[in-house]
């Protein structure tokens, strides 16, 4: 990990906010970045906007195709469901994951962590590519709001299903469809070696 300096999310970009205070450390909330002017930083929370406070100190993730950022800031209001983060405080470039993705189609359900959300929902979709530190997935509908720590069905050509607690480090969401990147946040190391031995059967094959 280092510090960096000049980088700013583009419109479009979703972002996880995460506040620093620890009365809303679980608050962990997703956005997406807005026009504005250079080396402003705007994002729309939408209803999420009311979970945190003006003037919270928060820390936004950015998933980018060469590193992830994380940006210390401040955020400030702006308009209804809106924050611009003022001043960003800190920036660090955190090196993209080192451990190697095949690309796998398996069958994948993303289902609510229970104990925590008040609604119970599921999302069907099929994986990209898995590796040991996470995988991509593509489903025809986009998680609800707020469902940033999904837990991961995966179902695999042998055995039982893999059972693995995520979180979203980026999304892509459009009519068409969604792609999420999921990283494992908890990976049983019997359910690693599964994933391993999976992997380097479909690199012998390949």
């Amino acid at each position: 990990m280092s510090t960096t300096e000049g980088y700013r999310p583009v419109p479009g970009q979703v972002v996880m906010v995460e506040p620093v205070d620890e009365e809303l450390a679980e608050r962990c909330l997703t956005g997406v970045v807005l026009p504005g002017a250079e080396g402003e930083v705007t994002i729309d929370l939408g209803a999420s906007r009311n979970l945190i406070h003006d003037g919270a100190d928060v820390v936004v993730s950015v998933f980018s195709s060469e590193a992830m950022y994380r940006l210390h800031a401040v955020v400030q209001p702006v308009s209804k469901g809106v924050v611009m983060l003022d001043p960003i405080i800190e920036t660090e470039r955190v090196q993209r994951r080192r451990s190697p993705r095949r690309a796998l189609q398996l069958s994948v359900t993303l289902v609510s962590t229970t104990d925590e959300d008040p609604e119970v929902w599921r999302v069907s979709g099929r994986s990209l590519d898995v590796g040991a530190g996470g995988l991509r997935v593509e489903t025809v509908r986009a998680l609800p709001p707020g469902a940033e720590d999904p837990v991961a069905i995966v179902s695999l050509p042998t055995g039982a299903p893999l059972m693995v607690p995520t979180r979203v480090v980026m999304a892509d969401e459009s009519d068409e469809g969604c792609e999420y990147r999921l990283a494992f946040t908890q990976l049983r190391q019997g359910d690693a070696d599964r994933l391993a031995a999976l992997m380097g059967t479909m690199a012998e094959s390949a």
